[in-house]
C-alpha cells in the first residue's frame, strides 16, 4: 500500500515530494528557511530574500493541507479490521483530532 500511495502522492499532490519524504522516513519533511539577508544588503537581495521566504511560507503551508489530505487518504485506503486496531491506539483521538497523517503511519 505504501508504494501506491507515494506514487499516488508524488503524481497528484502539490510538492508531493515533501510528503514522499515524510512516508518513507518516518519523519517530518524539514524545508530549510531561507537564510536572512546581511544588514548590509542591497535591494536585489533583500527583494529576493523576501521573495524566497513567501515560497518557503507557502510551501510550508501546502505540506501541512497536504498532510491532512494524506490522513483521509491512508484511513480510506485501511481495511475496517485496521481502522478498528488503530482506533485502540492510547494516542488515536490526538491523532484524529489533528488530522497527523504521520503518527497515523
Amino acid at each position: 500500500m505504501a508504494k501506491a500511495i507515494t506514487d499516488h502522492i508524488g503524481q497528484k499532490y502539490t510538492h508531493g515530494g515533501d510528503l514522499r519524504y515524510m512516508i518513507e522516513n518516518l519523519e517530518d519533511f524539514n524545508l530549510p528557511r531561507p537564510v536572512d539577508p546581511p544588514a548590509n544588503a542591497g535591494q536585489y537581495k533583500v527583494e529576493s530574500w523576501k521573495k524566497h521566504l513567501d515560497i518557503y511560507w507557502k510551501r510550508k503551508s501546502i505540506y501541512a493541507d497536504n498532510k491532512m489530505k494524506l490522513y483521509s487518504l491512508i484511513w480510506g485506503q485501511s481495511s475496517k479490521s485496521t481502522q478498528s486496531k488503530i482506533e485502540t491506539h492510547q494516542d488515536y483521538n490526538n491523532c484524529k483530532s489533528t488530522y497527523d497523517s504521520l503518527k497515523l503511519l
